[in-house]
C-alpha cells in the first residue's frame, strides 16, 4: 500500500516536471491513438458492398454481368449471320416472336472468343428495343461479388483493346481454379452502346 502510494507521488511529480509543450504533445498522441482506434472500429463495422452478378466465361476471362439486367439464360442455338460492320455482332435469332441480335461478349471486349464463336450460352438482356443477347462460352453461376477497391484493370487480370466497359474487379465466394474467385465487373450500358444502331432489331 505504502509502496503504491509512493509510486503515485513519483508519477505526479514527473508529470509536474513536464513542460507545457511536452504535456500538449502527450495529449495529442493520446487523442490520435483514440481517433485511429475509432476509425478502425468503424471500418470493421461498415457494411460490405455486394453486387449480384451472373458469372460467365468470355474469351480468356470471367465476367460478372449485373443479374438485374439478365432476363434469361438460353442454351446456344444457331443464329442467322448478321451483315454488320462490327465483328462482335454475330447474328440474330427469333425468341417469342421477336428478333434478338447477338453480341459475342469476348469479341466485344477484345479479349477473344471460342475457336468458332459457336456453342455456349446466350444471356438474353432485360430490355425492349432492340432486343439483345450476349453470347458467352459458359454461364457459370449467380453469385454475390465484392468490388475490390483501388484495383488497376489495365493489366491483371483482364486486358484488351475494348475493355473500357469493364469498371473494376471483384471477389466472389466461388474460389475455384479459375482466377481464384476474381471476376471483372461489366458496365452493360457502356458495352452495348455501339451496337444499338447496328442491330437489325433496332428498327434503324
Amino acid at each position: 500500500m505504502a509502496k503504491a502510494h509512493r509510486r503515485k507521488i513519483k508519477l505526479i511529480g514527473r508529470a509536474a516536471a513536464l513542460s507545457a509543450e511536452e504535456r500538449l504533445r502527450l495529449i495529442l498522441e493520446e487523442r490520435t491513438e483514440s481517433l485511429a482506434a475509432r476509425v478502425h472500429r468503424a471500418a470493421a463495422d461498415a457494411p460490405v458492398e455486394r453486387r449480384r452478378v451472373v458469372v460467365c466465361k468470355a474469351g480468356r476471362e470471367r465476367i460478372g454481368v449485373p443479374v438485374e439486367a439478365v432476363e434469361e439464360v438460353l442454351p446456344y442455338r444457331a443464329c442467322v449471320p448478321a451483315a454488320s460492320a462490327h465483328p462482335a455482332l454475330i447474328g440474330h435469332f427469333g425468341q417469342a416472336g421477336r428478333l434478338v441480335s447477338v453480341i459475342d461478349l469476348g469479341l466485344a471486349l477484345g479479349i477473344g472468343s471460342g475457336e468458332t464463336g459457336q456453342g455456349g450460352h446466350y444471356l438474353l438482356l432485360r430490355r425492349e428495343q432492340p432486343r439483345l443477347a450476349l453470347r458467352v462460352e459458359r454461364a457459370q453461376d449467380v453469385v454475390d461479388a465484392v468490388p475490390m477497391a483501388g484495383q488497376d484493370i489495365s493489366g491483371q487480370p483482364i486486358s484488351g483493346p475494348h475493355t473500357d466497359a469493364i469498371t473494376g474487379l471483384a471477389r466472389t465466394d466461388d474460389d475455384g481454379p479459375e482466377r481464384e474467385g476474381v471476376i471483372a465487373l461489366l458496365d452493360l450500358d457502356r458495352l452495348i452502346k455501339p451496337f444499338l444502331t447496328l442491330s437489325p432489331a433496332s428498327g434503324a
